[in-house]
């Protein structure tokens, strides 16, 4: 019986590619949702440590040990914070930060590249099914099974669409038959129309950076460079059409095109700003933060009425933990972009760079959504990418390979 089960939990491929894929498909939806199969996943992990005495990969890559001092320094800053409540239960959030990049970091995958593509892609579906969802159902029915913001909407499928690019023109060898990538072209047009519905500025704002990217990529004989041009070209021509057909939309881009960024966020950043110059050593704690803030606005100020956080990620974690927590989220983001650039990864430095820019504008890691996103992705796109290789036939140019690695070439 136990050697059955050890047989069964030696993290067979298609089981750790499952779970992975359960988990990235799970994003869109609710709190308890993916926590279940996050939690279903990690004990798995354990399962495979203590009954099947799985070999694991120590010592991890410096880029997870950052992630996870980032959440020992929130466990630290409880030590000196006054709302212990609200820290405690913003530990309980982040706990993805320290379980994820253990689990990821420590993993053997037998094959990087279809465990990536199941992973990517169900992450991508999910994310246009549930968009779709709010296109046509009320929010309300949806309460239940989605929840997300105008945000992280904009995010998730801004990355979406990244990966449906690399998918749909980097990477060919990966879908050969005419009716995947027919569907997979269609996917574009579905996807970059439920970006715009969204409403998400700072996404669509960011649409651009990716394309050109995309076209810097896509580099592989000039008729194909040129077709590719005339392809994106006609695409912005409809999203044009679109933006303009949504009042919402219209008028949010209007707005940020002739004020610039708003009052209320400047405010906000000021706010933000005084408060960590009386507090830049250490910060105020994990748990004071929103406390901190409401204490140094008018009552009547919409961000004091609706108890806003910084809307800047890298303002939120140095008033939370001061200067050190900032440098060593700089520091995780920053070897993050490096590693993505030496390996030439489409898909990973899309990623690192929306990420960090939609830091900029809001605090992603102060809901799940945000906290799961980094904590899953980054060491996972870390682990399954490989240096990049050209084809022989020169058809292709990929950023993935299942060659074996000396552990200097992956660090």
């Amino acid at each position: 019986m136990i050697g059955n089960l050890k047989q069964y939990l030696s993290l067979n491929p298609k089981i750790l590619t499952g779970l992975l894929a359960l988990v990235a498909a799970s994003l869109p939806a609710t709190i308890k949702i993916n926590g279940f199969i996050m939690l279903l996943s990690i004990h798995v992990w354990l399962m495979t440590v203590l009954i099947a005495k799985y070999r694991f990969k120590f010592p991890m890559a410096p880029h997870h040990y950052l992630l996870i001092l980032i959440f020992l320094l929130h466990v630290i800053g409880l030590i000196y914070t006054e709302n212990l409540k609200y820290g405690l239960s913003y530990i309980e959030r982040i706990y993805p930060l320290a379980a994820l990049p253990i689990l990821l970091g420590s993993l053997q995958f037998s094959d990087k590249q279809l465990t990536r593509r199941v992973v990517l892609l169900a992450f991508a579906f999910s994310t246009l099914f549930a968009d779709t969802l709010y296109l046509f159902l009320p929010g309300d029915s949806l309460d239940n099974i989605l929840s997300t913001t105008r945000t992280y909407r904009g995010l998730y499928m801004l990355f979406s669409l990244a990966i449906i690019l690399y998918y749909a023109f980097l990477s060919p060898v990966d879908f050969t038959k005419v009716y995947e990538r027919v569907a997979l072209y269609l996917m574009i047009p579905i996807n970059a129309f439920l970006l715009i519905q969204s409403g998400s500025k700072m996404a669509i704002l960011l649409l651009p950076v990716v394309v050109g990217i995309f076209l810097l990529f896509y580099r592989r004989k000039r008729i194909q460079l040129i077709n590719a041009t005339l392809i994106i070209a006609l695409g912005s021509l409809v999203m044009y059409y679109l933006i303009q057909q949504n009042d919402f939309v219209s008028s949010r881009i209007e707005k940020l095109a002739t004020e610039g960024t708003d009052y209320i966020r400047l405010r906000n950043w000021k706010t933000n700003w005084s408060a960590i110059r009386e507090n830049p050593i250490f910060g105020v704690g994990t748990g004071d933060s929103v406390d901190e803030l409401q204490q140094r606005r008018e009552t009547w100020w919409q961000e004091y009425i609706e108890e806003y956080n910084s809307h800047n990620q890298y303002l939120e974690i140095t008033l939370r933990l001061g200067t050190p927590g900032l440098i060593i989220f700089i520091l995780l983001l920053s070897l993050h972009f490096m590693h993505s650039l030496r390996r030439l990864d489409f898909i990973y430095l899309i990623f690192i760079l929306i990420f960090s820019l939609s830091c900029l504008t809001e605090s992603l890691l102060v809901r799940q959504k945000g906290i799961v996103l980094l904590a899953f992705f980054s060491p996972f796109l870390f682990e399954t990418s490989v240096p990049k290789r050209r084809r022989l036939d020169d058809v292709e140019e990929v950023g993935l390979s299942t060659n074996s690695e000396t552990p200097a070439e992956k660090y």
